[in-house]
């Protein structure tokens, strides 16, 4: 169904939870100031990701159809943060602020407090966010969201103090969270595939083993 089964919500859940964990380090860090709402914009591509895995539409069309509602999102929050100016004002500041970044490349080294650092991390912040809903739903894989998500938290735990390593700890467990929770959307799938009632006692001794480890 549209709506999805209450597998489907939990798997969604502790995905968001995941990489709420990962973002939640990278806004403590503060590399920029001011900073996007990262939050808010992965709660998007979630919401995005969970949609279109809902839609009869092939991967070759919402690939594409993602990366634009990504770069919209990017113009939108990146703009936000400029100097409060009418709206067009701000995306045509934006522009010329990137035209002068891709100029520059060439001989300087980009600087944590440009705007092309924040359009980095709102855009990846937007892909892992989809890519990982994508292929939690459509493909009940969890360990494309755990992989993305730990490699993206390590690089940036590794920048900062250890009195930030916290967050590895919570991300850990919320990641175990999320294999375990697909590994068992994908058995109840399974089971429903083929007219078949998933055993209780299986599901008990599953979340029982998952907890202990």
């Amino acid at each position: 169904s549209w709506l999805g089964s209450w597998q489907e919500w939990g798997v969604t859940i502790l995905l968001f939870l995941a990489l709420e964990v990962v973002v939640r380090s990278i806004e403590q860090a503060q590399w920029i100031t001011p900073q996007p709402s990262l939050t808010v914009i992965l709660a998007l591509a979630v919401l995005t990701g969970w949609l279109l895995s809902k839609s009869r539409l092939p991967s070759t069309a919402t690939y594409p159809l993602a990366v634009v509602l990504g770069a919209m999102v990017t113009v939108w929050q990146a703009a936000s943060l400029l100097p409060p100016l009418e709206t067009a004002s701000r995306v045509n500041q934006l522009i010329v602020a990137l035209q002068s970044w891709w100029q520059a490349t060439s001989v300087a080294k980009p600087s944590e407090g440009t705007i092309h650092f924040t359009v980095f991390l709102i855009f990846f912040t937007w892909i892992i966010g989809y890519i990982s809903t994508w292929f939690v739903l459509r493909r009940q894989n969890a360990w494309v969201a755990v992989s993305l998500g730990g490699i993206t938290i390590l690089v940036n735990l590794g920048n900062l103090p250890e009195q930030q390593y916290v967050f590895f700890f919570f991300y850990a467990l919320a990641a175990l969270l999320l294999v375990g929770q697909t590994s068992l959307a994908r058995q109840h799938y399974w089971f429903k595939k083929h007219d078949s009632p998933y055993p209780n006692r299986a599901t008990i001794y599953f979340m029982t083993s998952l907890l202990c480890l």
